[in-house]
């Protein structure tokens, strides 16, 4: 064995240790420190915790890996700390005063509905008697057809 494949064998050895160790070396670069976050968002990740440890310990009890009395104690425990939180999360949705947009606009779409299906169901088929979209050309149950005055 001649010193060159010695020194390329050590090269590529030191190159490996450099790499494996680059990970350990290097500051992370995500933040260790945690981030300023609400206390509602503090509460809805706590939430959601609490609904994935309940649904982990029915799989656990559904698959026979706990016993019925662990089980029913430590999902009474969970169960307990979501309540607490879901009336933390109750009072500072209350605190706020007014709902949210999505719920607002929610509200206009279930009126416009609901204004809709009273028009619809107003109008009926004068053969079948079935209630017509203003629409229709024709009564999609009995077939038909539906002039501008039989809409009415």
């Amino acid at each position: 064995m001649d010193i060159a494949t010695v020194l390329i064998g050590l090269a590529l050895a030191v190159i490996v240790v450099a790499y494996v160790a680059q990970p350990l070396m290097t500051k992370s670069r995500v933040a260790l420190a945690p981030a300023q976050e609400s206390p509602r968002t503090k509460l809805l990740a706590e939430r959601d915790a609490v609904y994935a440890t309940i649904r982990e310990l029915d799989f656990d009890f559904q698959t026979g890996k706990l016993s019925e009395a662990d089980y029913r104690s430590m999902r009474e425990t969970h169960v307990a700390r979501g309540v607490e939180i879901l009336k933390q999360l109750d009072v500072m949705g209350a605190g706020r005063g007014r709902k949210p947009k999505v719920e607002e606009q929610s509200d206009e779409i279930e009126v416009a509905i609901r204004a809709h299906r009273r028009q619809a169901s107003s109008q009926v088929c004068p053969a079948c008697g079935r209630p017509i979209d203003p629409v229709d050309r024709f009564c999609a149950k009995c077939g038909a057809p539906l002039s501008a005055e039989a809409k009415r």
